[in-house]
């Protein structure tokens, strides 16, 4: 989730506190050598320089200054979720929710200095089980829904707002990508900075009454909520799922709205 106003502030100054006494302490270690004053001030405030540089550098690279790590925050891409120069970042506080860079390879100083980290596959993961959610969406309702009739589309709504209209197959993950010689009419991105969402997480097809949900190997698990509160896994060879049920894709989850008979919904 996104730090406060009162945590970012703490991560300034402790790493303004950090680059005053490194550099403080740089002068008096050059004074001691019988330097006189106006040297060592200027070796101090050097020091203080490229400790400020060095920081920009761990922003970019990793995220993480020393007071953004002492105060377990992040600073990463608004939508990617990943340490960025780009001007679009948030600041996250990895403490109350996932770190987004968590399964990332190992920082070494080739990688300070040089190239990007890179993201670990993390559809490659081993299944484990659904985490719970940050916060629990809506409860479903519980009277039974009405007789589903034929139409030609149904609309999908995301927790965010957004909706989109599904006419027959359709690919749903936080960057949803179709496989080799694989039809999709439809690519539905999930934006989820704590990448509890899998790249491509899961498959929906609209058949004129159900919506058929299959998992796609996701780290989390697609869980099914049906309007009766009923819940169940969706597995990779696909589960019939009436509208007015919801999908838990992670800490996301996705409302599946009752169509119109006969037409558009």
């Amino acid at each position: 989730m996104p730090a406060g106003r009162s945590a970012r502030a703490a991560a300034v100054v402790t790493d303004a506190v950090v680059l005053l006494l490194l550099g403080a302490a740089t002068c008096a270690v050059v004074l001691l050598a019988d330097v006189s004053t106006g040297p060592a001030l200027a070796v101090g405030a050097g020091v203080v320089v490229v400790g400020a540089a060095l920081g920009v550098v761990l922003v970019v690279r990793i995220g993480q200054t020393p007071g953004l790590r002492a105060s377990g925050l992040r600073s990463v891409g608004l939508f990617t979720g990943l340490p960025t120069r780009a001007r679009d970042r948030v600041v996250l506080d990895v403490r109350a929710g996932r770190d987004p860079v968590r399964g990332l390879a190992p920082v070494t100083m080739a990688a300070l200095l040089g190239a990007p980290v890179e993201a670990a596959p993390v559809d490659a993961a081993p299944a484990a089980p659904p985490a719970a959610p940050l916060a629990a969406p809506p409860a479903a309702p519980s009277a039974a829904p009405p007789a589903v009739q034929a139409a030609s589309t149904v609309v999908v709504a995301l927790d965010d707002g957004q909706r989109f209209e599904i006419s027959g197959h359709a690919l749903i993950g936080r960057s949803p990508t179709p496989a080799r010689d694989e039809h999709v009419d439809v690519l539905v991105p999930v934006n989820d900075l704590s990448r509890s969402v899998s790249k491509t997480h899961a498959s929906l097809r609209w058949d004129g009454r159900h919506l058929w949900v299959a998992d796609r190997g996701s780290t989390n698990g697609t869980i099914v909520l049906t309007a009766q509160g009923e819940r169940s896994a969706a597995s990779a060879d696909g589960v019939a799922v009436e509208p007015g049920s919801r999908l838990e894709l992670g800490d996301r989850w996705v409302a599946i709205e009752n169509p119109e008979p006969g037409g558009a919904a």
